[in-house]
């Protein structure tokens, strides 16, 4: 997803040149606290640091809440709650954004060349800071027990969570490219769609791992609370599968833009060869006492008028052109 700040960037900059920004005088002041591009990715970081708050604390806050209260939500509640937040946060700030919230997206995007380089360290201290803060408000006011731990931690094995955070970063990514970047897309359905596969990959890794999928989710609880084993699954795990479910999106996209230039290559030579022998049969035309008038020979309709095709021993070179021709424009 795109924000609208780069409009704005570029209109307050072609302002700026043109002498009809703001008093020049002003300098540095000027420069820095009403620059355009400043202007903006302050309200990205902002955005992103707001999103991630609210994710954290709400998917988070519901486990705490579900321990704490005897389990009055109930695991597919849990599942929702996380798929539901997600999307809501999508809708507020993907406009301003383009709702990362997720390490491993901002640097996969910049990797595919979707993002600029330069803001990757600011996207993923906005995120880290928003995971910090919420799972500060969580300790703060909830007494967490060892059991309410609200961070990600393997169930079985390290190897098993890893291999469910590897396929479930995958589809969320793969999700994310399909519906939130792809022009061809219905991008209005977008956090519908990834709020739901949020909801599925709980649902089918939350007993396994955890279902993270997002090292910004697993380090801020793992920092506050000082826990953290198995910490390097949900930061590894992450960035294989989003990068892997991007690279699979692109290959898809690859292929079908060479089964287009294909088609395209094909529909060229068809009509290359159509030239060639629309050109022999205008020349054949010119040259009517080659053609010996004959009632019963072939027919070949050109608008309004009428080629006859005689395949005599005048024209054996052209036998197999004139019945090419005969054949394509008669089907």
């Amino acid at each position: 997803m795109t924000s609208h700040c780069e409009e704005i960037e570029d209109e307050q900059i072609s302002r700026i040149e043109k002498g009809n920004g703001k008093d020049s005088q002003r300098g540095i002041e000027t420069a820095i606290c009403t620059s355009p591009s400043i202007v903006c990715l302050t309200q990205k970081l902002i955005a992103e640091m707001i999103g991630t708050y609210f994710i954290i604390f709400s998917g988070c806050g519901v486990v705490v809440v579900n321990v704490l209260y005897g389990g009055t939500i109930t695991f597919p509640g849990i599942c929702v709650t996380w798929g539901l937040i997600v999307m809501v946060m999508i809708y507020s700030t993907g406009h301003i954004s383009g709702a990362h919230f997720n390490p491993a997206v901002t640097v996969t995007f910049a990797v595919f060349r979707r993002f600029p380089w330069f803001q990757v360290p600011l996207y993923i201290g906005a995120q880290l800071t928003g995971s910090l803060l919420a799972s500060l408000t969580l300790r703060l006011m909830f007494n967490v027990t060892p059991k309410a731990f609200f961070g990600t931690t393997p169930t079985d094995s390290s190897g098993q969570a890893l291999v469910a955070e590897i396929i479930i970063s995958f589809l969320l990514m793969f999700v994310i490219s399909g519906v939130a970047t792809d022009s061809r897309a219905t991008g209005e359905l977008a956090g519908i769609a990834v709020g739901m596969t949020i909801i599925l990959n709980v649902f089918v890794a939350g007993p396994i791992s955890g279902a993270s999928m997002n090292p910004a989710r697993s380090l801020g609880p793992a920092i506050v609370m000082g826990r953290y084993k198995g910490i390097w699954v949900y930061i590894v795990g992450p960035f294989v599968g989003i990068f892997a479910g991007e690279s699979k999106i692109h290959q898809v996209d690859a292929l079908e833009k060479n089964e287009k230039v294909d088609v395209m290559e094909g529909q060229k030579d068809v009509m290359g060869w159509l030239e060639s022998v629309l050109m022999n049969m205008i020349k054949y035309q010119q040259k009517p006492e080659l053609v010996p008038a004959r009632m019963n020979a072939p027919h070949v309709c050109l608008g309004e008028k009428s080629l006859p095709i005689e395949l005599d021993n005048d024209f054996e070179e052209d036998e197999e052109d004139y019945k090419e021709i005969y054949t394509f424009l008669n089907m």
